[in-house]
């Protein structure tokens, strides 16, 4: 078993997609990754999966590197929140976007009715 250095919760990363996550908590050396974990293969399937075109290859590459995180990074995961949004119909300019995407609650787009 590899040396842990800690391990951490993040409970406020609800609106990061999952790459995105996986890179800034995770990835070696980077500044957000507080259990120090580091690993050539996750990093290396990080790297494949960011300059993948197909959905399906990309999902397949990004699920074995969450599976190295769960074995080895230390980083405890406890639960998942739920989320409902709702918006008046008084404000115009949001659309039905999937949670965790770069499309989700883009208020700069919000006008008055």
């Amino acid at each position: 078993m590899k040396e842990r250095r800690s391990v951490a919760a993040f409970n406020t990363t609800s609106t990061l997609p999952v790459p995105n996550f996986l890179e800034q908590r995770l990835r070696g050396g980077a500044a957000r990754n507080l259990t120090g974990f580091a690993s050539g293969e996750f990093d290396r399937l990080l790297d494949e999966a960011r300059t993948t075109r197909d959905d399906a290859a990309r999902a397949d590459l990004l699920a074995r590197a969450q599976r190295i995180a769960r074995d080895e990074s230390g980083l405890i995961v406890w639960g998942f929140s739920d989320a409902n949004d709702a918006i008046s119909t008084s404000v115009r300019g949001l659309r039905a976007a999937p949670p965790n995407s770069h499309d989700w609650a883009r208020f700069d787009r919000v006008t008055p009715a």
